[in-house]
């Protein structure tokens, strides 16, 4: 009984902390949020003075209040939500493409290590080339279509998919590996028992990594080569002299690339709260 006891005290300890860990962050979460609320408040009252003290000025850049009035003016055309709908389909639709590409490519490349060596100045050349560089080779092949859109994203972010689950499962202590193996495990179990959870922190960082970068390119395409979307829309606003909506336009596609950052960093901070207890135990 007294070994029972030794054995769990441990493990009750570990709950202790982590529920700890937790209750930390929800009380530092409203201290957060406070202090960017005042940041950014403080950053709203500055440039209401600069363009209230400099008039001419707000040809370029509209007042608070035009802003606001801009901003509603934004938020109530369908055409704002329908772009919106474009935008993050294309981007959605790339990352999905690129995740399942970069994992497959990613697994294949560690499976011996001269595959990696032989590919690795294609993967180091593709990736340093400026994204919307492919922009003229796209329109040539596919023209101003969705397709075209979803096509240059997927060939810029799949490249830090393909490096993150690559290390991932290099990384792998060749010990469980060998275990497995030694109890006659099936590959499908040491891949989703010993592989899926040792790349897991790696992929997670390849997601937010590559969302954040196929909202921009889906954006950056729509503004140069299609006919749709929030990029167009900005685009548009700024030949039309509607600068005040371009600015709103422009400042709603940073708030949505701060939710889904926010959104993925929380799913990662609750779905891989065990390797951080983990990291904090080494």
């Amino acid at each position: 009984m007294s070994a029972n006891l030794r054995f769990r005290a441990p493990a009750r300890a570990g709950r202790i902390s982590s529920q700890g860990a937790a209750a930390a962050l929800e009380r530092s979460l409203p201290l957060r949020a406070s202090a960017q609320l005042g940041v950014l408040a403080i950053i709203v009252a500055v440039y209401a003075g600069i363009t209230t003290a400099a008039p001419s000025l707000q040809r370029s850049f509209p007042t608070v209040t035009d802003l606001a009035v801009a901003a509603a003016h934004v938020m109530t055309s369908t055409s704002f939500w329908s772009a919106a709908g474009v935008t993050l389909q294309a981007a959605g639709l790339g990352l999905l493409i690129s995740l399942i590409a970069g994992s497959v490519i990613g697994v294949v490349l560690s499976l011996h290590r001269n595959a990696y060596r032989s590919a690795q100045f294609v993967l180091d050349f593709m990736r340093t080339v400026p994204p919307l560089a492919f922009i003229p080779v796209g329109l040539l092949l596919l023209g101003p279509t969705v397709r075209m859109e979803v096509t240059l994203i997927v060939a810029s972010a799949v490249w830090p998919v393909i490096i993150q689950v690559y290390f991932g499962v290099r990384n792998i202590d060749p010990r469980l590996l060998e275990t497995a193996r030694s109890y006659n495990i099936s590959p499908i179990r040491r891949i989703l028992f010993i592989v899926a959870p040792a790349i897991a922190p790696s992929f997670a960082t390849a997601v937010r990594l590559s969302a954040t970068m196929c909202l921009l390119l889906a954006v950056g395409t729509e503004l140069l080569a299609t006919g749709s979307g929030l990029g167009f829309l900005v685009g548009w606003y700024q030949q039309a002299t509607l600068v005040g909506e371009m600015y709103v336009t422009i400042a709603i596609v940073g708030l949505i690339g701060v939710a889904i950052n926010g959104i993925l960093n929380l799913i990662e901070h609750r779905a891989l709260a065990w390797h951080r207890h983990e990291v904090k135990t080494q």
